[in-house]
């Protein structure tokens, strides 16, 4: 079983960006024999999630989502966005989102996450890493890391913003997204991606091909996202995990996927 957990879809999007419909986006899926998906709402779309709806409706059995929401996120919506696909949603600190985890309406909206099965996603730049993650430090919820953390290019493993991810890992529900592979150079990311699995475990990554790759000069093909973790000298069982086990059981997948294609 193949889950691609981070992806995009939209139809109209800002400035030169090309659409991207949900219909060639489940045409590639079926192509590459990918079971199912996660689509993360975009930043530019901020909170309406029609759209995200719509595409969720085309194809309820392959596809889950993660929406975006701010402090006053009304609990109707959330259930009205759970019976769509919904499972979690995105904090893009990495668009200069300077949001306050510790006060008390953050707190209700987390605690409405709980209560949910939800979890929460983060976008966040090496730098500012560290202290995010001490927003966050403590929480029940699982936590979902996007692009490995951002670590630097140049420091790979040592970026500070990715050690003090590797020590969360080691104690409390999180999860990074292999979705910045072609973001950064290739030992970069190889080499965070052996430190993860040694401190943390396969059981906590999740592999995304982050199509259509916004702002990428050049972006890889949907193949090459795939065929990544063939160089990483995973177990049968450790890719297995990576590559679908895990997202399904995050984002509640059917116990039955439908068939590719």
């Amino acid at each position: 079983m193949i889950i691609d957990a981070h992806a995009h879809v939209y139809r109209r999007p800002p400035g030169k960006h090309v659409p991207w419909p949900i219909e060639n986006y489940l045409e590639t899926l079926a192509r590459n024999k990918v079971d199912g998906a996660v689509l993360v709402q975009p930043s530019f779309l901020g909170t309406n999630h029609e759209e995200l709806v719509s595409a969720l409706n085309l194809a309820p059995g392959k596809l889950r989502a993660v929406g975006v929401a701010n402090d006053s996120f009304p609990r109707g919506e959330m259930l009205l966005l759970h019976n769509a696909g919904v499972r979690g949603v995105r904090l893009n600190f990495f668009r200069g989102a300077h949001e306050n985890l510790a006060s008390s309406a953050w707190r209700k909206v987390i605690g409405m996450l709980e209560q949910q099965g939800w979890h929460l996603e983060l976008n966040v730049r090496d730098e500012n890493m560290a202290g995010v993650l001490k927003q966050v430090q403590g929480l029940s919820i699982p936590i979902t890391i996007d692009h490995f953390g951002r670590p630097d290019p140049e420091l790979g493993v040592a970026s500070p913003g990715f050690r003090a991810l590797l020590e969360l890992g080691k104690k409390q529900t999180v999860y990074i997204k292999l979705t910045a592979i072609f973001r950064s150079p290739f030992k970069a990311s190889k080499d965070c991606f052996a430190a993860w699995m040694e401190t943390v475990g396969a059981g906590r990554a999740l592999w995304g091909s982050d199509c259509p790759w916004v702002e990428m000069n050049a972006p890889p093909s949907y193949e090459k996202t795939l065929s990544w973790l063939d160089e990483c000298a995973l177990s049968p069982q450790d890719k297995a995990a990576v590559l679908g086990r895990n997202a399904r059981s995050l984002y509640g997948f059917p116990a039955i996927m439908p068939n590719p294609g």
